[in-house]
């Protein structure tokens, strides 16, 4: 069964770090340091981010966002006034601020 790692010091970063994971030969990839995230994140489409998708996706390239980077470059005010709190977030894991908490132990099965 094939794994792969994403190493970051968020959640959406450490999504995009498994999801570059998957492509090369070691299966692991840390978004570390910052001028490698950036170089990443300018590479990494906006639709292949964890929370966005196709119709998100669309309105986003509407205001010339089709990047990673470029999301993370976007007012969080202007974020939230056109979309939702929940981009706001995304924008801020994106530029290394932790927003979403990491599960430190399973859920219990009932």
């Amino acid at each position: 069964m094939p794994v792969s790692i994403g190493i970051a010091p968020t959640k959406t970063l450490a999504k995009v770090a498994n999801k570059i994971g998957k492509n090369k030969p070691s299966s692991v990839c840390e978004l570390c340091p910052k001028e490698y995230t950036d170089y990443i994140l300018s590479n990494f489409d906006i639709s292949d981010i964890w929370g966005i998708g196709r119709q998100l996706s669309k309105k986003l390239n509407i205001h010339g966002i089709y990047t990673a980077k470029q999301l993370s470059e976007a007012s969080e005010r202007w974020v939230r006034k056109l979309y939702n709190v929940g981009l706001e977030g995304t924008v801020r894991e994106l530029r290394g601020e932790p927003c979403l908490d990491f599960e430190t132990a399973p859920t219990p099965c009932k």
